[in-house]
């Protein structure tokens, strides 16, 4: 069996992150009222940033290998914005938003984001919507809503 390297797994990357003043953060929440257990929120968490890193290729390859003028601005934001996060290390933060919460930022969120919807084969119903998982963004523009969450625990 051959175990990947990990490439952040380096000590003077590891003082570079710990030195860095605004790094960019992909930023996560789990719908605290669905009750889900600590592997129903893992693989919900998974899906999410799956999602994120198949639509990233996804764009990415239009402005390599297309035509990138089809793309937002936003959209083209949105792929640099990864590009730095995966340069700085994938930093996540994980947060809870009651249902209430939870609804206002998809309302208010300003920044495009991905829902994960759960099929309801387990423990929760189905077309419930589980994790938020935003683009990554540079920390000092978290936007206030999500500021206040607590973190998961």
């Amino acid at each position: 069996m051959v175990v990947e390297k990990n490439l952040y797994d380096d000590e003077a990357l590891a003082k570079m992150r710990a030195e860095q003043e605004d790094p960019y953060v992909q930023y996560i929440i789990i719908n605290k009222d669905l009750e889900m257990g600590c592997g129903k929120i893992a693989a919900q968490v998974g899906h999410g940033c799956g999602m994120h890193i198949l639509k990233y290729n996804f764009l990415d390859n239009i402005i390599n290998y297309g035509d990138s003028h089809q793309l937002t601005d936003q959209e083209i934001t949105e792929v640099e914005n990864t590009i730095y996060w995966i340069k700085e290390s994938f930093r996540k933060i994980v947060k809870v938003a009651h249902k209430k919460e939870f609804e206002k930022i998809k309302e208010l969120i300003e920044v495009d984001c991905f829902v994960v919807k759960d099929a309801g084969l387990t423990s929760v119903e189905p077309g419930s919507e589980t994790v938020i998982v935003l683009w990554p963004i540079k920390r000092s523009l978290c936007p206030k809503i999500i500021q206040k969450l607590q973190l998961l625990k």
